[in-house]
């Protein structure tokens, strides 16, 4: 048999096949090693992707539930308050100072920040010359106006509710 393997596959081939034989189990053997950890890795982030998607859809769903049961709160105080207004007129006596001077502390100090911001922005943008500190005096003139318009306008907004009540 010996005598007619060379005439059945040269020598040359018989070697190539042979390295090719040793190729595939020494594959084989590499890929029944790495298998385990290839699933690991795709489990893993085929795990981190679910819930990284569950948190999103769970985000969304809370907001839109949050939004669906402030409208539900905002129509049940509005049908409380036309069916009972001397519910609402006691409600709006007993809370007035606190809750109009919460707001007022926190309106007057974002009205100090930004007043702070647009200075140090202005500052930073242009820089320092005379014309800098007019144009940074008419915009805080400006910002002063605007807040003032503002304030009034909630105030005249704020004595019509209690006219109406």
């Amino acid at each position: 048999m010996k005598k007619r393997s060379n005439a059945l596959m040269p020598p040359q081939l018989r070697g190539l096949a042979k390295l090719i034989v040793k190729g595939d189990d020494k594959v084989s053997h590499w890929l029944e090693e790495i298998t385990d950890k290839l699933v690991s890795i795709v489990l893993i982030a085929l795990l981190l992707f679910g819930a990284l998607l569950l948190t999103l859809l769970l985000t969304v769903e809370l907001r839109h539930e949050s939004i669906h049961i402030m409208d539900q709160a905002g129509t049940v105080w509005t049908q409380m308050a036309d069916s009972f207004p001397e519910v609402t007129h006691w409600f709006n006596h007993q809370l007035p100072g606190s809750v109009s001077s919460a707001v007022d502390a926190i309106t007057s100090h974002a009205y100090l920040q930004g007043r702070q911001f647009i200075s140090s922005w202005l500052r930073d943008a242009i820089s320092s010359n005379n014309n800098s500190s007019q144009i940074e005096n008419q915009l805080l003139d400006t910002w002063d106006r605007l807040f003032n318009i503002w304030k009034n306008q909630s105030s005249v907004r704020q004595q019509g509710k209690k006219e109406v009540l």
